[in-house]
């Protein structure tokens, strides 16, 4: 069961625009977002299904895919900020698995089960 979700302002923030709606007249949680995100030469799509706690990432750099990953069973996601740099992050129970993901100032990706900068 998820434990932990931002409020809807908090991912329209991070990602710097609403996301895409499955189904626009579902309330978020019960929906399938679907966020872009572009810095540079990166694309971030990032797409969140809260009900089901899914969370699926794809990276591309000058339209070659970098990283395509998807995590079920997601118990966490947060947007966190350390030194004034927000993070999208999710763990899994017992943090079994963790994603981190930073847009600003550049992308970049963590996954495994514990963090380092």
């Amino acid at each position: 069961m998820r434990e932990i979700f931002p409020e809807n302002a908090e991912l329209i923030a991070f990602f710097g625009a609403e996301p895409e709606l499955f189904a626009p007249e579902v309330p978020w949680e019960y929906n399938t977002l679907t966020f872009a995100a572009t810095r540079d030469h990166d694309k971030i799509s990032c797409v969140i299904v809260p009900e089901l706690i899914v969370v699926e990432l794809t990276w591309r750099h000058r339209g070659e895919e970098v990283v395509r990953l998807a995590a079920a069973e997601i118990e966490r996601v947060e947007i966190l900020v350390d030194n004034g740099v927000p993070s999208l992050t999710a763990s899994a129970p017992g943090g079994a698995l963790r994603l981190r993901l930073w847009l600003d100032p550049r992308v970049r990706l963590f996954v495994g089960n514990g963090f380092r900068d």
